[in-house]
């Protein structure tokens, strides 16, 4: 066992004292003999706590209350008895170890008792020992519980972490692969639309295929490189570069119009603002195209961003739109990127048609 080097030195440590307790230095009698067998058994049987910890705090308490039951002298085989309780608490819930806990403390109780009436020591000694007993073995499982709670909620804690960061990289393969396909697919359908009167705009769609597929597999190849540890996190994109994404999309033929309003003053529209808002902005956009160019069968996209109030953006289309009964990765994403910031989004039919995503994003 690789965490059971204490035993060693905790089995030297009892037996000595044990030995010394007893009279070693002038010779055990063969009487005084078992004593040491006895504690060296109790610091054993602490061996047990991993592969059963509810037998191992049992052991250890009939070992020790037996000690002292046959008489022998107070010494280190408390030791074992103490620590027995607190890697039982360690290792189990209170529902179960306090049960095993209890009948080791009585059992210890019980054998000092049965030397005091056994021995001249009388009743005071023992008395004051029993309250000591049981004040330190309660100290010693609740020590052993608030540190089985810690590592729990350590545990609990890492995990979630992990579970967020796995829905994170698959909320950002969504995003960015899913949005690529999308372009691809629409440029596709318009290279083989106009492949033969039009080999111009035909060679446009398939140079917009192949600038778009690269980005993919960047985005691709990024996310797979973090699952290894061997790449660190590509930059992200902010409403900067709103307007390429748009006319990526016009070229595949969907009329988009992005309206801004807010502070004239400001040149360049995401360098003011905050990382988190801006990279969830512009991944709110994207899906929202996305979801137009896959599922709307739309001829025109609206894209406006207000700063007067914090930031508002709605996406809306002419294409068909419909109830969201099931919002999936996408709509989903979405919401939480925005309530993830303090903000809220809301996605459904228009009523003069169409559909239509309103984010607002504090600033």
């Amino acid at each position: 066992m690789k965490d059971a080097f204490w035993a060693g030195p905790l089995t030297v440590f009892v037996l000595a004292g044990t030995f010394f307790v007893g009279g070693g230095h002038d010779g055990l009698t063969a009487w005084q003999w078992p004593s040491v067998v006895i504690a060296a058994l109790a610091v054993l049987g602490l061996l047990l706590w991993r592969r059963s910890p509810e037998l191992m705090v049992l052991v250890v308490g009939v070992l020790v209350g037996l000690y002292f039951a046959l008489g022998y002298s107070d010494g280190p085989v408390f030791a074992p008895f103490f620590i027995g309780i607190y890697l039982g608490a360690r290792a189990l819930p209170v529902r179960r170890w306090f049960p095993q806990t209890l009948l080791a403390i009585v059992a210890l109780l019980v054998g000092m008792a049965i030397r005091a009436v056994t021995t001249e020591l009388g009743w005071g000694q023992p008395l004051g020992q029993s309250i000591g007993v049981v004040a330190i073995a309660s100290a010693a499982a609740a020590i052993g519980s608030m540190v089985r709670s810690r590592a729990q909620a350590e545990a609990e804690r890492t995990a979630r972490a992990a579970t967020e960061e796995q829905l994170r990289m698959a909320r950002d393969l969504h995003d960015g692969v899913g949005h690529g396909l999308a372009v691809i697919a629409m440029h596709a359908g318009v290279a083989l639309h106009v492949l033969d009167r039009d080999p111009s705009s035909a060679r446009q769609a398939l140079e917009a295929i192949r600038d778009t597929s690269r980005e993919s597999l960047d985005s691709l190849r990024a996310e797979l490189s973090k699952l290894s540890g061997s790449a660190p996190r590509t930059p992200r994109r902010g409403l900067v570069d709103l307007e390429v994404l748009a006319d990526r999309v016009r070229a595949a033929g969907l009329e988009v119009v992005v309206r801004r309003s807010g502070d004239p003053r400001r040149s360049t529209l995401s360098s003011h603002l905050p990382p988190d808002a801006d990279a969830a902005a512009y991944a709110i956009v994207q899906e929202s195209v996305t979801n137009v160019l896959r599922h709307a069968s739309a001829q025109h996209v609206v894209i406006s961003i207000d700063e007067a109030e914090g930031l508002s953006l709605t996406i809306a289309d002419d294409g068909r739109g419909g109830e969201v009964h099931d919002e999936g990765m996408g709509l989903r994403g979405m919401r939480e990127r925005a309530e993830a910031l303090g903000g809220t989004l809301a996605a459904g039919p228009r009523p003069q048609g169409g559909f239509e995503v309103r984010a607002e994003l504090p600033l």
